[in-house]
């Protein structure tokens, strides 16, 4: 029953004579006749009466000509049949097979045209077990199935007077199909499937006693199984809202309605009631949101008119079922379904509704992804909301929300474990605040250190041209006072030009150093060549040569100059500054950075200050009543917020559904406000 097939006629073309060849391989009937669906429980030989050519077989008689069928109300008989019947042991119909003209069924319905049509012979059980032809039927009921391909023209008593006394339907056979009909003689009941003017490719079916049995495939609110009296397979709306594609069974006096396109007509009865299963859809539309089309692949549904004053058609309609897909979820909502959905609600014939989607969603969010909401959304005509339970770990959310066009809104009662880590996370988060304060004082002394040093370095540069000018003149002079020592030699003018030689490496060290530390940019290649010249100099501090005066190849004369241009602590005071150039900037840079940080940080005394108050009852913290997040849909702003007493703090992209990180975010917020109180 649940895989109704809308192309039913299309397997009926060869199904049916299938049918019938499986009925009659059944040779021998089991002892007990409840256990088959071959054997009659109300018919036996002598309700059978042929007339014609009559041939006995093995089982039963071929009959051409008439069979006479006698039914509780009466009999009906088949006219220009060849028919096969056969019987068990115990002398019950356990077939009819063959061609017949279709009887009509009660007087109420006239034939405009003899039909004929293949015939077969079924209990209903048989029927539900091992076809589909979209309907259900009762199990201890047996069911002529008629097959054929002509169109079949019917009046069908309306109950009314006059003009509208009768309601003509005309059921042609589908394209590339045959048309259908089933009957139980004895209620009697008829249902036909073919194709009609106004309903397309669909089935209608009456029964005097209202043995059309509903059984619904999902629980539906105020319903259980019914017999009804009439009933409709195939495609039909549901208050303009629900368009169905399966079966529905109601109760109204007749089945005239059911050949209309909307079959929920205001001249249905008080009282009225109807059950329907199959694959709908939901077409709802949401005020200042959207539009949205809801697909249930087996979806269930029922529905009642109520008393009117107007005498207008009032009534409810249910629905349950999973949806067939999920391509229908608005992509906006931040939160995705992960799996089918169980939807559940009712539409009112004023098109309110009321429509849940229950299961599991995946929340699509800057923070918290991961999370998973076990609950539901509901659809009505001014809302579209949201509750159920997001865990982490052990502990439970419970959220409602809210969704309109522009923005998702989610609000929860804290769970008891970040109220618990709120109260107790206060102090903690003020000890913390004044260590921090004491942390970014000791960072900006430590910092204010550095860069007096870096300025140390600064005065060291403007001081090298001096000390470069002293060196000068100190190897100036060490020169002079070595050649007067050697005035009046051979050799003198051969000296005089070895030392001028030899000091030019010097001067040039010196030079360098000198022309570096007058450089008042300051970047990484003056901090470079101001490094280079400050080594090279400190290692030059003593000037030194050798000159040896030669006559013929032979050295006669050797002179060692050993003079101090720079003493040791001038020199290893230009190693020491060589060595720290390199921080002048990150000194300076840290020095700014950690002054930064310290004007932002409250002094420790006000962070002290609120403590003692909370220890001493002077402050009191208000409780928090509500977190929540806002989502924008166009700006994709996540913001979670959190109320404290009366006031509303925002805590920016934190996760809401992590204990940890939402309790640290409110703790901070309430201890902003105290320390901007005072």
């Amino acid at each position: 029953m649940k895989s109704f097939n809308h192309n039913i006629l299309r397997l009926l073309a060869a199904g049916l004579l299938v049918t019938l060849a499986a009925c009659s391989e059944q040779s021998t009937a089991p002892e007990e006749p409840k256990d088959t669906g071959y054997t009659s429980r109300t018919l036996t030989r002598d309700d059978l009466t042929p007339q014609g050519t009559v041939i006995e077989t093995d089982d039963g008689y071929q009959v051409q000509g008439s069979l006479d069928v006698k039914t509780d109300d009466g009999g009906v008989s088949f006219v220009n049949a060849d028919l096969d019947v056969s019987f068990d042991e115990k002398g019950r119909v356990r077939n009819i097979t063959g061609t017949t003209e279709i009887p009509s069924p009660h007087e109420r319905i006239e034939f405009a045209n003899p039909v004929q049509a293949d015939v077969g012979f079924f209990s209903g059980k048989f029927l539900n077990e091992n076809r589909d032809f979209g309907i259900l039927l009762k199990e201890d009921t047996d069911y002529f199935v008629f097959n054929f391909a002509v169109t079949l023209e019917m009046s069908i008593a309306t109950g009314e007077t006059g003009d509208g006394a009768t309601r003509p339907v005309k059921v042609r056979a589908p394209l590339g199909g045959q048309l259908l009909m089933i009957m139980d003689f004895n209620d009697p009941m008829y249902y036909v499937y073919g194709a009609q003017d106004l309903i397309g490719n669909a089935g209608t079916g009456w029964s005097l006693h209202g043995r059309i049995p509903f059984a619904p495939w999902h629980p539906v609110e105020g319903m259980g199984n019914f017999d009804g009296k009439n009933t409709r397979v195939g495609s039909f709306p549901i208050l303009k809202v629900i368009q169905v594609s399966g079966q529905m069974v109601d109760n109204n006096y007749t089945e005239v309605h059911l050949s209309l396109e909307d079959p929920f007509t205001s001249d249905l009865r008080m009282g009225y009631q109807c059950g329907y299963n199959g694959a709908m859809a939901l077409d709802l539309f949401l005020k200042d949101i959207v539009g949205v089309e809801i697909p249930i692949a087996e979806g269930s549904g029922g529905m009642w008119r109520e008393a009117s004053v107007q005498d207008i058609f009032q009534g409810h309609a249910y629905v349950n079922g999973l949806t067939a897909d999920l391509d229908w979820w608005p992509a906006f909502i931040p939160a995705k379904p992960v799996a089918a959905l169980e939807t559940s609600g009712f539409v009112k014939s004023d098109l309110d509704f009321d429509i849940s989607v229950a299961g599991e969603f995946g929340w699509n969010l800057p923070a918290g992804k991961g999370k998973t909401l076990t609950g539901h959304f509901g659809f009505a005509p001014e809302a579209l909301t949201l509750g159920g339970s997001v865990r982490d770990d052990a502990t439970v959310y419970n959220i409602e929300g809210r969704v309109t066009r522009d923005e998702t809104t989610v609000w929860t009662v804290p769970p008891q474990s970040i109220l618990d880590g709120v109260s107790n996370g206060v102090t903690d988060e003020l000890d913390d605040r004044i260590a921090e304060a004491e942390q970014a004082w000791n960072n900006l002394q430590d910092a204010t250190k550095d860069y007096e040093f870096e300025l140390s370095l600064r005065g060291l540069r403007s001081s090298l041209p001096g000390v470069v000018d002293t060196a000068k003149k100190a190897l100036s002079d060490g020169i002079a006072a070595e050649l007067r020592k050697h005035e009046g030699e051979d050799y003198y003018s051969q000296l005089k030009t070895h030392l001028y030689a030899a000091d030019n490496t010097y001067y040039e060290q010196l030079n360098r150093l000198k022309a570096a530390a007058q450089q008042i940019q300051d970047n990484d290649a003056t901090r470079n060549e101001i490094e280079a010249a400050l080594r090279s100099a400190a290692s030059k501090k003593i000037f030194s040569t050798t000159f040896k005066y030669k006559v013929l190849g032979v050295t006669v004369k050797t002179v060692n100059v050993s003079r101090r241009v720079m003493s040791d602590s001038q020199a290893n005071q230009l190693i020491t500054a060589a060595d720290n150039v390199k921080y002048i900037k990150e000194t300076y840079d840290r020095k700014v950075s950690m002054q930064q940080i310290y004007d932002t940080v409250p002094d420790k005394e006000i962070f002290e200050q609120v403590k003692d108050d909370i220890e001493n009852g002077v402050i009191m913290i208000d409780d928090l009543g509500e977190i929540g997040f806002v989502y924008g849909h166009d700006s994709k702003v996540f913001n979670v917020y959190a109320v404290v007493g009366e006031d509303r703090f925002d805590l920016g992209a934190v996760d809401l559904f992590s204990v940890v990180d939402i309790t640290a975010a409110v703790t901070s917020a309430i201890v902003d406000g105290l320390v901007s109180g005072n």
